[in-house]
């Protein structure tokens, strides 16, 4: 586990920061980077920059 205070690693086991002291209070997460979305039209999965949709062809170019 990485401390959210100093960023040095720590065993997961441990309630305060070797090294700095700190209270841990959950693991640091950092999300991944988004390359998808579900559509608005049929709620399918679709990469993120589509401009239309490969199963409804909802088109997002347009405004309905």
């Amino acid at each position: 586990m990485k401390c959210g205070h100093c960023g040095k690693e720590c065993p997961d086991d441990m309630s305060y920061c070797g090294y700095c002291g700190s209270l841990f209070e959950g693991p640091v997460v950092t999300p991944e980077p988004v390359n998808q979305r579900r559509c608005v039209g049929c709620g399918r999965i679709i990469h993120w920059d589509a401009n239309a949709c490969q199963y409804c062809g909802h088109d997002y170019r347009t405004r309905r």
